[in-house]
């Protein structure tokens, strides 16, 4: 008796053993990043920042670079941190939406010899600090003596280093009351639409271009001290290496670039729609061909 229960003890041990190895091995596996698509020279991948610009942007190339390229494409959406760290690291090829000169300055001084600029998207960019336009201040400097208003608050992306930098600088270099609050976009976005609705004064970081400056009568406060800069332009980032990698990529993304207009025609299109952004975006190439087969070399 003993010896049975001994032996049936013994198995009992082995096949609790065996399990435990698989399933550790299972649950290895399944933390360990794909790496398929990185491995596949046909397979591009993108990065993107949070944003509705990039939203447009991502789909609109992801339909050019799948329907008229015959590329495959993955993307990951990412904070600026990881955004350009990622493609510094070479784990993503291109970097989209990069707001240079300023804004995300001290990211390319950190991996610029890292990176190469491919192209500028669009120029004439703007970013600030914006306000309904009922409310009857037009400088940043009229703040001071209306804080009680705006409840002492700035509402400032928080995807976004280089802007909250911004924020918190002007609250020294203005030596405002104010406190600067991080939120996503789309928590911005319900605030101000809150505010208006009830005609209330809000002030929130913004950038242009975007659909909200056609949703409502919106206006930048004038900055006389230049924190913000005058103008911004959406530049297009990759990889050390893709130039010579993907010759054909690289000279699409160098020829890639939109009017203001245009681009803010497809994140409007994009943010009214029920569809997916995707089939947005194919219906915007389907419709502009003498402008798309501009950008696809040869």
């Amino acid at each position: 008796m003993k010896k049975n229960a001994y032996m049936n003890m013994m198995i009992l041990i082995m096949i609790l053993g065996v399990t435990l190895f698989l399933f550790s091995g299972c649950e290895k596996q399944s933390s360990t990043p794909d790496e398929t698509s990185e491995q596949d020279p046909s397979t591009l991948q993108i990065v993107t920042i949070h944003g509705e610009e990039s939203t447009a942007l991502f789909n609109l190339t992801k339909g050019i670079l799948r329907e008229k390229m015959n590329m495959k494409v993955q993307s990951s959406n990412e904070d600026v941190d990881q955004a350009f760290s990622g493609v510094a690291n070479k784990n993503y090829d291109i970097l989209l939406d990069a707001w240079l000169p300023l804004i995300n300055q001290s990211y390319l001084e950190q991996y610029g010899d890292q990176l190469d600029q491919l192209g500028t998207i669009f120029t004439g960019g703007r970013i600030g600090l914006v306000v309904p336009e009922y409310v009857n201040i037009d400088s940043i400097e009229e703040l001071k003596d209306v804080r009680d208003k705006f409840n002492s608050k700035i509402y400032a992306l928080n995807t976004d280093r280089g802007v909250l930098d911004r924020a918190k600088k002007l609250i020294s270099a203005y030596e405002l009351d104010f406190k600067v609050l991080p939120e996503s976009p789309q928590v911005i976005i319900e605030h101000l639409e809150n505010a208006i609705e009830n005609g209330e004064w809000i002030v929130i970081t913004g950038f242009s271009p975007h659909w909200k400056f056609n949703e409502w009568n919106l206006k930048f406060l004038q900055d006389s001290k230049g924190i913000w800069g005058e103008e911004e332009n959406i530049a297009i980032l990759a990889r050390k290496g893709l130039k010579e990698d993907n010759p054909t990529v690289a000279k699409f993304f160098s020829n890639f670039s939109l009017k203001d207009e245009q681009l803010e025609q497809l994140i409007k299109e994009i943010h009214l729609s029920n569809k997916d952004p995707y089939d947005v975006a194919i219906q915007w190439i389907n419709a502009n061909p003498e402008v798309v087969n501009k950008w696809i070399p040869g």
